[in-house]
């Protein structure tokens, strides 16, 4: 598929490129939207576009997921490799990048027998659509100026040759900053204006809810108790704001080597043991020794919401019945005694509820009303209870 048949295909389904490339990220990944808005701009408008920031907030994959979703970039199912009529081109660049692997490699032939340098165009990204360069920031000056020529004529022009570009969004992912290569000069600056959509992929925060609701998306998830998982979260989330920072990507692996370790002792699930192996992933290390404490913690809290709900199914249970009796279902002295009962016996159980700091209120609420119930029974006993005239 093309870009224009991408558009076609929307406007036949009656939906839009932003909304496909919302869902297809929402498969996997967490804090996507901005993304979503940049990648629907680019190449609904054709224009470049810089996706930067720091390593392991999973820029390339989110790139790849969404081309891949939309059916521009295609692999062959046999040889789990780019297809000959994929529309997208992938290069990575970096230190050793050289000219001639820009533009698809030299023509050999022409260099022995005309004795002069020409390229490959057609290997090279110039024949598709869509084009990722990885680290494209990361190459030297020799292979990024001959490019900025190229993304402004719209053709690669060499030895007296002139071939065509057929690409018309080029998405960069890099964890450098647009503006570090600006300062190298007017002719970098310029290269950079070439990619008129840049987006800074980062979090807002990374605190134990950041990391924890990008965990729940691992597809091992299911191997973690929810306590032990809000555990390694928590855990996490400390060592970053320790000064040590855990990317993304790495609190991902961290997932993995655990639950790759409780399989390796034949367990379905993590037990609290696995976590020491993450002794062998960078920053990880000193959190080991709080883990347990913080899972212990963790399932504090959850026995305690566990027991705050139930106490508050049986409050609207109990509140339910009171609604009965005072709407004229109860008559009864002793029925409305036999209820006081029921309050009291609540009051008291509740009472009884270890809570964490974010409970405590509810907890007491409820502790507050039923005791104010016992004292409206009582009122409603009596006021039923007939005494006989002497």
């Amino acid at each position: 598929m093309n870009l224009e048949e991408l558009a076609q295909d929307c406007a036949n389904k009656g939906t839009n490129l932003h909304s496909r490339i919302t869902e297809i990220l929402s498969r996997r990944f967490v804090r996507y939207d901005k993304v979503a808005n940049v990648l629907a701009l680019g190449l609904q408008s054709k224009q470049n576009v810089i996706l930067w920031g720091p390593a392991g907030h999973a820029k390339s994959e989110m790139v790849e997921d969404v081309l891949k979703g939309l059916g521009l970039w295609k692999m062959d199912p046999t040889s789990k490799l780019p297809s000959a009529d994929t529309n997208t081109y992938v290069q990575s660049f970096g230190e050793g990048m050289t000219e001639d692997q820009l533009w698809g490699g030299i023509d050999l032939r022409a260099m022995e027998e005309d004795k002069e340098i020409r390229y490959h165009p057609e290997n090279s990204f110039l024949k598709k659509e869509v084009a990722v360069f990885e680290e494209m920031f990361d190459s030297p000056a020799i292979c990024l100026l001959p490019l900025k020529h190229t993304l402004t004529q719209k053709f690669l022009a060499k030895g007296g040759a002139y071939y065509p570009m057929n690409t018309k969004c080029i998405i960069v992912c890099t964890n450098k900053s647009p503006e570090d290569l600006q300062h190298m000069g007017p002719s970098h600056q310029a290269l950079v204006e070439r990619f008129p959509l840049q987006l800074k992929v980062e979090w807002d925060g990374y605190t134990a809810d950041h990391y924890l609701g990008m965990m729940q998306k691992h597809p091992m998830v299911g191997m973690y108790t929810k306590d032990v998982l809000r555990a390694l979260a928590a855990n996490i989330s400390k060592v970053t704001m320790g000064g040590s920072f855990i990317s993304p990507r790495s609190a991902m692996w961290a997932m993995n080597l655990v639950a790759e370790n409780a399989r390796a002792n034949r367990r379905t699930s993590v037990q609290i043991e696995d976590f020491f192996a993450l002794e062998f992933l960078p920053g990880m290390e000193g959190a080991i020794s709080n883990l347990k404490a913080d899972i212990d913690r963790e399932r504090a809290v959850i026995q305690s919401q566990t027991a705050v709900n139930e106490a508050q199914k049986k409050w609207q249970a109990l509140e339910a019945s009171y609604a009965e009796g005072t709407n004229g279902g109860i008559t009864s002295p002793i029925k409305w005694l036999t209820m006081a009962h029921h309050y009291s016996t609540f009051a008291n159980n509740t009472a009884q509820i270890a809570c964490a700091d974010s409970l405590v209120s509810i907890r007491d609420q409820m502790i507050k009303d039923a005791t104010t119930r016992v004292s409206h029974c009582q009122s409603l006993a009596l006021k039923h209870t007939k005494i006989p005239v002497s």
